[in-house]
């Protein structure tokens, strides 16, 4: 069992010379990785496994992008499903996001699987409700850059925790302005350790008041939510912000409930 991570050699740069060339949109995705503080430590990707063996890909689009940021490690695979047919191209990309997965993980290969698109395709055709269900269903990865400005409009990175806060801020403000409270709304960032959490302090005559309302956590680049007694729940807020559902867990739910759920289990 061995797995690489390497450049091509020259013998076989040359003979995937014709197939192997970059996607249109490979240089923007590069750009807009390193924009963002990733480092882009390699642009062709060779892993192997037993008799599998993949170099990046064997049609002329998909040449995977490796970066590392704080310890993170990804590979974008890089589409712009500009063919004829949107289902066909569809397919093709769900069948190689599996296929790099599964020898990824025999190989023992620790890196996250991204699909990066531009912003135009997504907004054409992975907003429609039919395509947003079943990159769902599959749990595939998105960056989406914005190809004119060369930026990453929603890297879990860095996205998540603005958008975590932004949420406990906006609940303790609506709070705050509808009631008369007898206790104390508190907010705690935890930026170091990925820990936003909303507190109810105070008293009601001798009863103390001390309760978490909302306790959200980042883990693996997925959204925890570990206390949530909103009313409407934070998830749905989230969901209206861009969180697909993959990338949220219900952890106040056991195990077992998740799995029935629309969200990730773990």
């Amino acid at each position: 069992m061995t797995f690489c991570l390497t450049g091509f050699p020259q013998s076989i740069e040359t003979r995937y010379n014709i197939n192997m060339a970059k996607d249109a949109i490979h240089d923007s995705i590069k750009n807009a990785l390193i924009k963002d503080g990733w480092t882009v430590t390699a642009e062709f990707l060779q892993i192997e496994y037993e008799e599998l063996e993949i170099f990046a890909d064997l049609v002329a689009e998909r040449e995977p992008i490796v970066a590392e940021k704080n310890g993170a490690k990804i590979i974008v695979e890089v589409k712009t499903f500009a063919g004829r047919s949107f289902i066909r191209e569809l397919q093709q990309a769900l069948g190689q996001y599996e296929l790099y997965l599964d020898i990824m993980g025999l190989a023992g290969f620790d890196y996250d699987l991204y699909l990066a698109v531009s912003s135009l395709i997504y907004d054409a055709f992975f907003l429609r409700k039919g395509t947003h269900e079943i990159v769902q269903r599959h749990q595939l990865k998105l960056i989406v850059v914005d190809v004119a400005r060369g930026d990453c409009p929603m890297d879990p990175v860095k996205a998540y925790p603005m958008l975590i806060k932004q949420a406990l801020r906006e609940y303790v403000a609506l709070v705050e302005k509808s009631h008369q409270l007898p206790y104390q709304v508190v907010m705690a960032f935890d930026d170091e350790h990925q820990q936003y959490l909303v507190r109810k302090l105070g008293w009601t005559e001798n009863k103390r008041i001390l309760k978490t309302v909302l306790h959200v956590a980042l883990q693996n680049g997925k959204i925890w939510i570990e206390e949530d007694w909103t009313e409407e729940g934070i998830a749905t807020w989230l969901l209206e912000h861009g969180v697909p559902h993959c990338n949220i867990v219900l952890g106040f739910q056991p195990p077992l409930i998740r799995s029935y759920s629309e969200f990730s289990v773990a």
